[in-house]
């Protein structure tokens, strides 16, 4: 005989204004995760969400995929922060709060690699002055 198995809950995706309707709204979303413009390469500008935990807390990149948003990854930004974690979460040129160039070169492969390299450097320390410090990084 087969166990049963715990149900997920059920979202109630048409609650009043104190449910998951307004909870998981863009608006309340881009208020959860503030952002600022940060030069990460000189010369490209992404938006940047920063959350700094405790003295010498490990640290979690989110990084999107093609045509999506650091959004996507609001619950885990608010688990991992809430826990003491620093969070670092970015959208790529051209997606969610970055800016959208025309110029095509500026979406290459090798331009976005760059980008994260630059993220990596500035806010998770993937410096190679700083290994051994006891800080874990964690890309998602």
């Amino acid at each position: 005989m087969a166990r049963d198995r715990p149900r997920a809950p059920t979202l109630n995706w048409g609650a009043s204004s104190s449910g998951l309707r307004d909870r998981w709204s863009l608006a309340y979303l881009r208020a959860a995760c503030p952002t600022e413009l940060v030069e990460v390469v000189p010369g490209r500008r992404v938006a940047v969400h920063h959350r700094s935990g405790r003295p010498q807390s490990d640290v979690v990149v989110f990084v999107h995929g093609s045509m999506a948003s650091m959004l996507q990854w609001s619950a885990q930004i608010e688990h991992f922060g809430s826990r003491g974690w620093t969070v670092v979460a970015y959208d790529y040129l051209g997606c969610g709060r970055s800016p959208k160039p025309e110029v095509w070169d500026e979406y290459a492969t090798s331009a976005l690699l760059d980008e994260l390299k630059g993220v990596l450097a500035k806010y998770a320390g993937a410096n190679p002055e700083d290994r051994g410090r006891g800080r874990r990084l964690v890309l998602v």
